[in-house]
């Protein structure tokens, strides 16, 4: 069941070499967020940067969306945890 919901959700397993550097620990923690006027993006970004398909159907955020994302740049010797935040103006 809980494979049939993260199938749902769009949720995948980590990959297992990123799994082992997190349980070590995470040194380096981002936080971002992406502020703006309605219609111009920003939920599509978001989705981006979580590694989503790109929608192109229009669903005005009506309260602040999260994600944590374990990105994991190419030469960096450990991974860098970053909380994005996509936050609603009116």
């Amino acid at each position: 069941k809980e494979v049939e919901e993260r199938r749902a959700r769009n949720i995948s397993r980590m990959d297992a070499r990123l799994r082992q550097k997190m349980n070590k620990g995470v040194r380096y923690n981002m936080k971002v967020v992406v502020r703006g006027s309605r219609g111009v993006g920003k939920t599509a970004l978001w989705r981006r940067l979580q590694g989503l398909p790109f929608d192109d159907g229009y669903d005005a955020t009506r309260e602040i969306k999260t994600a944590t994302i374990h990105w994991a740049p190419r030469d960096a010797p450990e991974p860098v945890k970053v909380d994005v935040w996509d936050v609603v103006d009116e």
